[in-house]
């Protein structure tokens, strides 16, 4: 019987120490080093790239700047969302558009030279992103 009460106890305690950790794991999406300090340095990366690779004007990358700024904010409230619904294929399918929409404002912006060398880019991060999961190349 006691073998039981200690089970019961510690199958709560686990239970309350899982939701404890909710709250905590939510505050890193918001602080420097978390999700969101990890994505803006991303994005920041991927910028220096982008200018080295295609060349970009000064204007061109303070306009790419601001898509991917709002491009960041809108996934920041897809996941959020996410967080609450727990519904991760539309989540999935939602930030799929929304990366298409990315995309497709990046390319108005490029002169032809540009848009070839960016579709390329892209081929090898999503062959790198295949590599990493173990995929197949194509």
């Amino acid at each position: 019987m006691q073998a039981c009460t200690a089970l019961t106890r510690r199958g709560a305690f686990r239970a309350l120490a899982g939701l404890a950790a909710v709250p905590l794991l939510a505050q890193q999406h918001g602080r420097p080093g978390g999700m969101q300090g990890r994505r803006g340095e991303m994005m920041k990366r991927r910028l220096e790239m982008m200018k080295e690779r295609l060349k970009l004007t000064s204007d061109q990358e303070d306009k790419i700047r601001a898509i991917y700024k709002e491009q960041f904010a809108k996934m920041r409230e897809m996941r959020d969302k996410m967080m609450e619904s727990g519904d991760r294929s539309a989540m999935r399918e939602q930030m799929r558009k929304l990366r298409e929409e990315t995309d497709a404002k990046i390319l108005e912006l490029l002169d032809d030279t540009q848009k070839a060398e960016y579709k390329k880019m892209q081929e090898e991060m999503r062959e790198k992103m295949r590599r990493r999961r173990g995929a197949p190349p194509r």
